[in-house]
């Protein structure tokens, strides 16, 4: 399974306890915890949204509604959170919300227009008549609330443990312990996130079985799962947040242990500046590999059945391609079989010049050099992809040996505007590495970069990670295509030069597995910005 499946599989799963957590539940009260939810003590949560709005260059609207909403938290304490802790009694699902308070009173007025007046049923119990009863009861500067009067006998004395700590990390934070629910609702996660997988039309019924195999186990052998949204005025960024934590000896927490300390021998491949940059570093387990091998092996042949029905290619440009693609599945397959995979890569933006520079661990960089002198021999027979200026073993840099051709660009103007006549590209070949550069200057690039990650050394890493820059992105564009727009997003951005990335990336911690979207400041005040003035440009 692909990391980038692991992702998605981490969403799917962290989506379908949300909505699992949001299901209608009643009983008795219960013994033990099963999820909690957390809200930042309210003094900070209204900072943090102010903050958000400023960045986003909504801060009129806040000055309107904020306002309003924090009526409804005086006789709130804006110094301690506001949680919920969901518990089980028998098959059903308890909740217990709690509120610090300074007066209880206050907060029950705050509430009389929407819940009416709060009748005083004894033992210090309030109902509330909403939609369905609720029932309140104060005890330590804490209000509880219940579906239940007798939810609310046997209160815990500092509610705010039960967070784990979320409060401090998040704004907003929520953590569901799978290892203490019930089967029944494990199996309604199971089949809710089962119809994601059926519906993927793409996978072959082999990969999906492999693929609810592996959500099974990750399900079943976890002990956590959290996620969370935290706005940072200090970082000046927003980030979500998912994880899972495994139960300790099972498969999943051996899985995760052999990714928590990854390095990788390219750290010079990630380009500061770069428009866009990221790595992947991880392991193929030995009890996957198998599967994986197939899953090549699938791959390998659905490609070449295409290239057998594509009709444009004559008898010996057929035979050339098909060897090219055994070639190139031989390498792959090769370095999987090495059990470590180690790529970095960044695509560098100027004005009207696009770069790309790549690394990547191979088994056999003899193999590399093999596969571009195919390449090279089946362009001779195909104009389609001639290649021109080539230039085998066109020079060497601490044994790494470069290969380097240039492709036609085909009569449009704005491709030759950034690409020239023709597209160059470099490739490398070491013992057990190989280097891919396009654009101009490739050997040069190349030789750079090679010499910045020895310097560096074997750098430790996240499995995954990705940057993207929009600044750089947006003057790129601008470049090749001026208008008012985009002159007007580069205006916004201009004080925000070094905080213009959304950031992915997942790694391994105390925490187990934590997956991590971030965006920074300058893009949030391009998101809040750009919406309304594209409207204005659409509507102009």
């Amino acid at each position: 399974m692909s990391r980038f499946q692991l992702r998605t599989r981490l969403a799917r799963i962290s989506a379908a306890v949300v909505m699992l957590l949001a299901l209608s539940v009643n009983g008795l009260r219960a013994a033990e915890k099963v999820a909690v939810v957390s809200l930042r003590a309210s003094d900070q949560l209204f900072s943090d949204v102010t903050y958000l709005m400023k960045a986003t260059g909504t801060d009129a609207l806040a000055q309107l509604f904020l306002p309003q909403v924090q009526q409804y938290f005086k006789g709130v304490d804006g110094k301690r959170p506001i949680g919920m802790v969901l518990q089980m009694d028998g098959s059903q699902m308890v909740p217990l919300v709690f509120i610090p308070v300074t007066d209880l009173q206050t907060v029950l007025g705050n509430l009389k227009e929407h819940l009416g007046t709060a009748e005083d049923v004894g033992n210090g119990v309030y109902e509330l008549q909403g939609p369905q009863p609720l029932y309140v009861k104060e005890q330590a500067g804490w209000a509880y609330v219940g579906q239940a009067a007798q939810h609310l006998s046997d209160l815990p004395a500092n509610p705010d443990q039960l967070l784990d700590g979320l409060d401090a990390r998040y704004t907003i934070g929520v953590r569901a312990y799978l290892d203490k629910v019930p089967a029944p609702y494990k199996q309604m996660l199971v089949d809710r996130l089962r119809e994601g997988v059926e519906a993927n039309n793409a996978s072959s019924e082999e990969e999906k079985q492999a693929a609810m195999e592996q959500i099974q186990r990750m399900v079943d052998e976890s002990e956590t799962l959290t996620v969370g949204l935290q706005v940072s005025s200090r970082d000046r960024e927003m980030y979500f947040e998912g994880g899972l934590k495994p139960v300790a000896g099972t498969k999943f927490a051996g899985d995760m242990d052999q990714i928590r300390d990854m390095k990788t021998n390219y750290a010079g491949f990630v380009v500061p500046g770069a428009a866009v940059s990221g790595n992947l570093a991880s392991v193929v387990p030995a009890d996957k590999m198998p599967q994986t091998l197939s899953q090549i092996d699938q791959f390998e042949q659905k490609t070449l059945e295409q290239i057998a029905r594509d009709a444009k290619l004559d008898d010996a440009t057929r035979a050339g391609a098909k060897q090219l693609v055994a070639t190139f599945f031989k390498i792959v397959r090769g370095t999987v079989k090495t059990g470590q995979i180690d790529s970095c890569t960044s695509v560098i933006l100027q004005p009207q010049t696009i770069s790309i520079v790549s690394a990547s661990h191979v088994a056999s960089g003899t193999e590399v050099e093999d596969a571009v002198k195919q390449l090279v021999k089946l362009s001779e027979s195909d104009p389609r992809i001639a290649f021109k200026d080539v230039k085998l073993n066109a020079a060497e840099h601490n044994g790494v040996r470069f290969h380097s051709m240039s492709v036609p660009v085909p009569e449009d103007p704005k491709a030759r505007m950034v690409l020239g006549d023709a597209v160059a590209i470099t490739v490398g070949a070491g013992k057990e590495s190989a280097y891919l550069a396009v654009g101009p200057g490739g050997v040069e690039q190349l030789r750079k970069l090679i010499d910045a990650s020895a310097k560096a050394g074997a750098t430790e890493v996240q499995p995954f990670s990705g940057q993207i820059s929009v600044l750089p992105i947006l003057e790129f564009a601008k470049s090749i295509e001026p208008n008012p727009l985009l002159a007007s997003l580069i205006q916004m951005l201009e004080d925000h030069r070094e905080l213009d990335q959304v950031r992915v990336g997942y790694g391994v911690n105390n925490d187990g597995m934590t997956y991590r979207f971030t965006i920074e400041e300058g893009v949030l005040k391009l998101i809040g910005q750009a919406v309304p003035l594209m409207g204005m440009r659409m509507g102009g």
